[in-house]
């Protein structure tokens, strides 16, 4: 066919070759640099072609990204500056020259020689005799980004050196660009959930639900850059999806959606409440053509509170176009526009109730406008102030307090308290300063406050008692101060959880209407779902805040890397281990900080983590300097959705610990070594007394321990036999050296001095 996988290298004059290696390894250092210090892959990808240009003094360099069907979508060139801008020209076009497509489908950089039949019809025109293309495709991981490829002597094509430089640039420049990547998709995310967040507190002062899906549409558009996008709002009534807003204004698809006809992405996620996403419209039987060619569609469900209030739908000419981050940002946005929306059906139940109230349509707008405000609160004192004051034009209330749980649960204590008259609050606080914050125990069960939490229940005329007067501080400051002698209170929920209890003052002689009723419980609803979201707030502020600052102070090392081995967080900590900054680890692979002979156990853990294991085990890391560090490693995988995306380790500076091993492991040889010349000098002294015996202790060391080894015992059971097998004879330093050298038959007495022997042996070595 005119092109192979490359063989091994031509052989080469010494100087030559040392020559050709310094060229080689100055392309690798070169490249390596620009690697490190750009942050734009355009850039990067020029600057590579021009260095291994001047590096390697190659004719020709070119670079190709492609997209996931392998079609070009740039391309740049260094060297012959007429023929590469034909090379350019025709690439720009949407087509590969024959040598990259050949090196798209082969792992291995490929070599083509001049006038190969792979060349022909090459805008590079024919290359002259001598002449040949190294190409390799740049990949990370399972992902092709494009191709590089070089033109060079023929002898090039059969080196190993300029083949494996190829491969080697090839693999650096896809780590590059696949770290780029992620920093750009982070910065990206990160832009977007600050922007919908403050989409969301602009969208919460809209009250129209048309008006709503319009901003929404528009804010997807602008915001998360898809120009294909509707809102459609489940009309459970007629049993239909409707169109709310569409980017295009007329969506290129229906504007309806019967949900019991089963067809359709929006009509699946409407009755299931889950996301869909349809990477390849023509594989699914449910997707409905439009007007528009579109390859994949993503729709997200609207809910709130798990009601199902319609579907936030976007789709692509594009195959596979949307990423996890595009269904983060969408779902998000999906979650403030149900919030916007039931704002808005909030609004117009209210508008809806002045209308048929006719002379309550004033305090309805009014009620509104407190809405809009509590809605933007920025803490529960301004939450209670602005209900405080709704309260007091629509209804006179002259104050209210605000009653909540304590952190534990275990009783209800008062956190504020607000009128509309300046002097008269300054007097309820000197007063409540006086004689503390009122809390009030939930075991306290006849307590009318407890009874409004515990029943959920509105109590609407509560009148003290005198002596309860007396009792309760807060009753009697507000009647010395506000002249008001009863009380309301309202329990606040948000959802299932319990806040607390909003308490109203009544002016004397006061009685609640149905309507004043109606009115302050919107109130409480609104002010529970304003404390509710700033507590949520602050809850995840705080978490976040504490969980930063957890891992920043830490003393032990914190890394975590992705599927791929390569770290994506790194502590101080962990910096200090390595020498490095965090900044400068952030990116490398896990293998750059440990040495060679510890690397299978590490892909041993890694291998545990994809199975959902945690675990620890002791490695060494390599510092910039070059020096080992011990660690102990607490490892365990990271899991998205049920799916591993990479690991997280926690690393213990352990080399105390193994300097103190390494002493005991010396205190222990010196020990064993003491030992073994004990047992020596006690074998030398029985072999003197008794000459028969000579090298009989060796003999019967080296049987046993030859037995042992063919039964497979552990190494230090065999060494213990040796030593029990060399001092096995010791008793007969208790025997007469006459007995045991004496050539005729031994005396009965002799004899049983000599059977004695054993005993003496065992007594003697019992204590060692």
């Amino acid at each position: 066919m005119g092109w192979s996988e490359a063989p091994n290298g031509a052989r080469q004059a010494p100087a030559a070759r040392l020559e050709h290696l310094v060229s080689v390894l100055r392309a690798v250092r070169e490249v390596n640099q620009l690697i490190a210090q750009e942050r734009e892959p355009l850039p990067l990808l020029r600057g590579a072609c021009d260095r291994l240009l001047q590096a390697r003094r190659y004719r020709a360099v070119w670079l190709a990204l492609v997209d996931k069907r392998g079609t070009p979508s740039w391309a740049t060139a260094s060297g012959e500056e007429e023929r590469l801008a034909k090379l350019l020209a025709h690439i720009g076009t949407g087509r590969l020259p024959p040598c990259g497509q050949i090196a798209l489908t082969q792992a291995a950089p490929v070599s083509i020689p001049a006038g190969a039949a792979a060349c022909r019809g090459c805008p590079l025109g024919a290359e002259p005799p001598g002449k040949a293309s190294l190409v390799a495709r740049i990949t990370h991981a399972d992902k092709v980004y494009g191709v590089l490829a070089v033109t060079a002597q023929a002898e090039a094509a059969h080196d190993q050196e300029d083949l494996s430089l190829l491969a080697e640039l090839a693999q650096d420049l896809g780590h590059a660009l696949h770290a780029l990547e992620l920093a750009r998709e982070k910065a990206q995310l990160q832009a977007r959930l600050t922007a919908i967040g403050a989409f969301g507190r602009e969208l919460t002062l809209i009250h129209d639900q048309t008006e709503v899906a319009q901003q929404v549409v528009r804010a997807a558009q602008r915001i998360l850059g898809f120009d294909d996008c509707g809102l459609f709002f489940l009309d459970e009534a007629r049993g239909k999806l409707v169109l709310g807003a569409h980017t295009l204004g007329d969506p290129p698809g229906p504007r309806e959606f019967p949900l019991g006809a089963g067809k359709g992405v929006m009509v699946r996620v409407a009755r299931t409440g889950e996301t869909s996403y349809v990477p390849d419209t023509r594989k699914d039987r449910d997707f409905i053509r439009g007007t528009r060619p579109n390859l994949s569609e993503l729709c997200v469900p609207v809910k709130w509170q798990g009601k199902v209030l319609g579907v936030l739908n976007v789709e692509s000419e594009k195959e596979d176009a949307f990423s996890p981050a595009d269904r983060t940002t969408l779902e998000l946005l999906a979650d403030v526009t149900a919030i916007a929306l039931e704002n808005a059906r909030l609004f117009q139940e209210l508008m809806e109730k002045a209308d048929q109230l006719g002379q309550a349509n004033r305090r309805l707008r009014l009620l509104v406008e407190l809405i809009g405000r509590t809605a933007a609160a920025e803490s529960e004192r301004e939450v209670l102030q602005g209900v405080v004051r709704g309260a007091r034009r629509l209804l006179g209330v002259p104050a209210a307090a605000l009653f909540t749980l304590t952190p534990d649960g275990k009783a209800l204590s008062q956190q504020a308290v607000a009128t509309t008259d300046e002097e008269l609050e300054s007097q309820l606080r000197q007063g409540l300063g006086r004689v503390g914050r009122a809390a009030i125990p939930l075991a306290e069960e006849g307590h009318w406050l407890v009874r409004v939490l515990r029943e959920g229940q509105p109590n609407w005329y509560y009148r003290p008692r005198p002596e309860e007067k007396r009792q309760r501080r807060v009753y009697s400051l507000l009647e010395r101060v506000l002249g008001a002698d009863a009380t309301a209170g309202i329990p606040l929920q948000a959802g299932r959880q319990q806040l607390g209890v909003l308490v109203f003052a009544l002016p004397r002689g006061h009685r609640w209407s149905e309507e004043d009723k109606e009115l302050l419980l919107v109130f409480a609803r609104q002010a529970a779902l304003a404390l509710a979201k700033l507590r949520s707030l602050e809850e995840l502020r705080s978490l976040k805040e504490f969980n930063e600052r957890l891992i920043q102070s830490m003393t032990e090392g914190v890394a975590l890397d992705d599927a791929d081995g390569v770290i994506i967080y790194a502590n101080p900590a962990f910096g200090e281990l390595v020498g490095l900054p965090p900044e400068e680890i952030v990116g490398r692979h896990w293998t750059e900080f440990v040495p060679e002979e510890h690397r299978q156990r590490v892909r041993a853990a890694l291998a545990r983590r994809r199975e959902g294991e945690a675990d620890r085990y002791r490695l060494e890391l390599v510092r910039a300097d070059g020096k080992r560090v011990p660690v102990l490693v607490s490892g365990g995988p990271r899991l998205e959705e049920g799916r591993f995306v990479g690991t997280q380790g926690v690393f213990t500076d352990i080399t105390p610990l193994a300097e103190a091993e390494a002493r005991l492991q010396r205190a222990l040889d010196r020990a064993e070594s003491l030992l073994r010349g004990a047992v020596a000098a006690a074998v030398r002294i029985i072999e003197k007394r008794d000459p028969y015996v000579a090298d009989h202790s060796q003999r019967v060391a080296r049987l046993a321990c030859a037995i042992a080894q063919e039964l497979g015992l552990a190494q230090e059971r065999i060494e213990g036999l040796r030593m029990a097998a060399m001092l096995h004879d010791v008793g007969k330093v208790a025997v007469p050296a006459e007995i045991l050298s004496k050539p005729g038959r031994l005396s009965e007495a002799e004899f049983k001095l000599v059977q004695a022997h054993p005993q003496v042996a065992a007594e003697t070595l019992a204590d060692i």
